[in-house]
């Protein structure tokens, strides 16, 4: 995000997994269409260059994605608690072995989406509570108050 540094991003992850109890959040920046990382915690389920190495390997494209055009296109907040299940699942979920996903856009002034801040619970299903979404947006509000001077805000529910 607009030159954060690695460390302010890993207290704000820290605080989203308190809040959630999910450890593999990541940081994407959009761009031309598509999705490109950022940062992402280190985990034994997947390192951030894992996760890097991966995203070069197969692009993500939000156009012809549900998921993704609602989050991008549309700006909206988007979670699903059981990704196999959910018939509208983006392929990558599964190609990361993601099993349950909260979404949160991050918007400049123009309400355009420039970042999506993710949380991804990975090889085990999470259900993301209202408060538990509510209390991450406000987290990343204030984090975003911080280090952007409100350039940037995360969209709620």
């Amino acid at each position: 995000m607009e030159k954060i540094n690695t460390r302010d991003l890993e207290k704000l992850f820290e605080q989203l997994e308190e809040i959630t109890t999910v450890k593999d959040i990541a940081c994407h920046k959009v761009e031309e269409g598509k999705i490109y990382p950022i940062y992402k915690t280190q985990t034994k389920k997947l390192s951030n260059e894992e996760w890097k190495s991966k995203h070069s390997e197969f692009k993500v494209k939000v156009e012809g994605d549900y998921v993704l055009e609602r989050v991008v296109g549309e700006g909206e907040l988007f979670y699903i608690n059981n990704v196999r299940e959910y018939k509208n699942s983006s392929k990558e979920f599964l190609f990361f072995n993601i099993e349950s996903i909260l979404l949160i856009p991050i918007k400049d002034k123009s309400k355009e989406v420039k970042y999506t801040v993710v949380l991804a619970s990975i090889g085990e299903l999470k259900e993301f509570t209202a408060q538990e979404i509510e209390k991450c947006c406000s987290a990343i509000n204030k984090f975003l108050d911080v280090h952007t001077s409100g350039r940037l805000s995360a969209r709620g529910i």
